[in-house]
């Protein structure tokens, strides 16, 4: 996450590293893996870290299940209804699809996804960051 109107990943990255009070950087591959870790370290970053209480009733897991993709798959206002202008609509359901890293090798075709790779390293070059490339881990 970083403050809005943050345009450069080298920037973002610097902040971070000068001011993590402000700006967190929280990879989707990282949430998937370990999502009640993720909200903890999220609700410490924005101030507001579980209580004792809190995590003895199990509040970080019950937001993970409260904001799982299948719960908001599941809403009706979610699968139900349109989005989209006077001339293309899409269906609400369309913006949910598996909440897994890696569906978008069903998606794209190799060549897209060696095109968008070399976009990612460019706008990452120099940032210190990492991003899990079509062809492994890519260091930037």
């Amino acid at each position: 996450m970083a403050p809005s109107g943050t345009t450069s990943s080298a920037t973002g990255t610097r902040a971070s590293k000068a001011c993590p009070e402000t700006v967190m950087f929280l990879r989707y591959e990282e949430m998937l893996a370990d999502p009640v870790g993720a909200v903890r370290e999220l609700a410490r970053f924005l101030g507001v870290p579980f209580t004792a209480a809190e995590e003895e009733a199990g509040s970080p897991a019950e937001i993970v299940k409260l904001c799982s993709i299948d719960t908001m798959r599941g809403l009706e206002a979610n699968s139900k209804g349109e989005s989209g202008g006077k001339f293309i609509k899409f269906p609400h359901q369309s913006f949910f699809r598996k909440g897994v890293a890696g569906d978008w090798r069903n998606h794209m075709t190799p060549e897209m996804a060696r095109r968008i790779d070399a976009i990612v390293q460019d706008k990452l070059q120099g940032s210190g960051l990492t991003f899990a490339s079509s062809t492994g881990l890519a260091a930037v």
